[in-house]
């Protein structure tokens, strides 16, 4: 997603509105409890979103370009991600 199309629906998931990823996130860090699928926004910027995982608190950088669409309490994403140095890879 390029980031004109991001701001049509940002207010989708501004202001406290919790959301989940599908796919949903994997990763081989066992301490991340992937089973609570549920983030917050928290800021964004031409390329990248931050958005807090609510169970553990990490705040995470999404690229915009693995978004594909924005719908009330979901987040398409073009393929699955896994969280590597405080971002989706």
């Amino acid at each position: 997603m390029e980031r004109k199309d991001f701001l049509k629906y940002r207010d989708l998931i501004k202001k406290p509105k919790v959301f989940s990823l599908y796919p949903e996130p994997k990763g081989p860090d066992p301490k991340l409890r992937w089973c609570v699928n549920e983030f917050l926004y928290v800021d964004d910027n031409l390329t990248h979103i931050k958005i807090q995982h609510l169970e553990t608190d990490n705040i995470y950088d999404l690229p915009l370009a693995l978004v594909e669409f924005i719908s009330p309490g979901v987040m398409r994403l073009t393929r699955q991600v896994e969280p590597w140095n405080h971002s989706f890879v």
